[in-house]
């Protein structure tokens, strides 16, 4: 009987770790990507449309440089 409660009280606090790992992680992947998708793809994506527009001929279009901080 106290084994059988002791193993089903390891069992389900392995379970609670396992969960909150799982989050957190997940979580931590989505920080990454938005960090990822604001100062590196955006950006770059920008530059680009530029680019291709100032090939095409179009000298007018600018582009906006911000600098964190």
């Amino acid at each position: 009987m106290y084994l059988d409660a002791r193993d089903e009280l390891i069992r389900s606090q392995q379970i609670k770790f396992l969960l909150s790992g799982g989050l957190s992680f997940i979580g931590l992947l989505i920080l990454l990507y938005l960090m990822l998708y604001f100062f590196i793809i955006k950006p770059v994506d920008s530059l680009v449309r530029v680019t291709q527009g100032v090939a095409e001929g179009d000298f007018i279009q600018k582009i906006e440089i911000k600098v964190p901080g």
